[in-house]
């Protein structure tokens, strides 16, 4: 989305047939938004046909306006320039897709190339990711009405997995961690932050069921015959695992998947830049 006040940068002359033949970034221009003419006809009452012309306006793509330097050596010229050769490395670009058990090459459209670099440029970095994390800080550094900061969680998770700690005493910090991050509103950054991490285990999870179901002589296979889920003609190992995990949860399977790999996008970011992405991230990048 653009951010407020933001002029919109339309995107055109990038139709999916000569995008071969352009240059990266080219076809991106900073003007308003054209309008097209169509020709009506009418009868005008005496038997005649006359004409009038009828604007319609474009719904062309469109590239949010950069507003916020990246640094002192990088300013929003330098950065448009740097986010019009990203877009138009995705025009470009032919990513191998699964699509139905099959490898397949894929294309990004104009949009969705408008969407991936707006998320980049416009959402992770500028005025709305400054918000997001000077909010963070303040919230973070507040006390609740009982004297506990937002770190008492953290502070008492990291003391639960310390092994040289009895176990009693890990337990309680374990606890006492639970408790407190449940008290963070859902809809503050920092539950959002939480959500985000426990997606992303969640995911990791699911993918070493998925990955140990497939090992030779693995243990799951055993346990999922006696459950009443073989494999056959049409059904994998990796569907097995999967039908039995639904089933348990009284859940359908695309449910079970939808939900197992929400965070696989922001799984893909964080393989990429590490855990310190996921505090710049908005909130709506577990939908992208």
């Amino acid at each position: 989305m653009p951010l407020p006040g933001a002029r919109a940068i339309p995107v055109e002359g990038l139709d999916s047939e000569d995008t071969e033949e352009d240059d990266p970034g080219t076809g991106i221009e900073e003007e308003d938004e054209e309008e097209d003419e169509e020709e009506d006809e009418e009868e005008d009452g005496e038997g005649g046909v006359t004409s009038r012309k009828r604007r319609k306006r474009s719904s062309e793509p469109h590239l949010s306006e950069l507003t916020l330097a990246m640094t002192s050596e990088v300013d929003t010229g330098e950065l448009t320039v740097k986010r019009h050769a990203f877009f138009g490395g995705l025009l470009h670009l032919k990513p191998k897709v699964k699509i139905n058990n099959k490898m397949e090459t894929a294309k990004f459209s104009t949009d969705e190339a408008v969407d991936i670099t707006n998320f980049f440029f416009a959402e992770m970095m500028g005025a709305a990711c400054l918000s997001r994390l000077s909010s963070l800080v303040r919230y973070y550094a507040s006390d609740d009405e009982d004297g506990l900061d937002k770190g008492a969680a953290a502070r008492a998770s990291t003391l639960a997995q310390d092994s040289e700690t009895p176990l009693s005493i890990r337990r309680f910090f374990g606890a006492f961690s639970k408790v407190q991050e449940s008290r963070n509103p859902s809809s503050s950054h920092l539950a959002q932050m939480q959500q985000t991490l426990l997606s992303i285990k969640l995911l990791d999870q699911f993918n070493v069921l998925g990955q140990k179901v497939q090992e030779p002589n693995s243990s799951l296979l055993p346990f999922l015959t006696q459950q009443g889920f073989s494999t056959k003609k049409g059904v994998g190992k990796q569907s097995c695992i999967i039908n039995y995990l639904a089933k348990s949860l009284d859940i359908s399977t695309v449910v079970l998947q939808n939900t197992c790999q929400a965070a696989q996008g922001v799984s893909g970011l964080v393989e990429q830049f590490g855990f310190g992405v996921i505090p710049i991230l908005p909130p709506s990048a577990m939908n992208k």
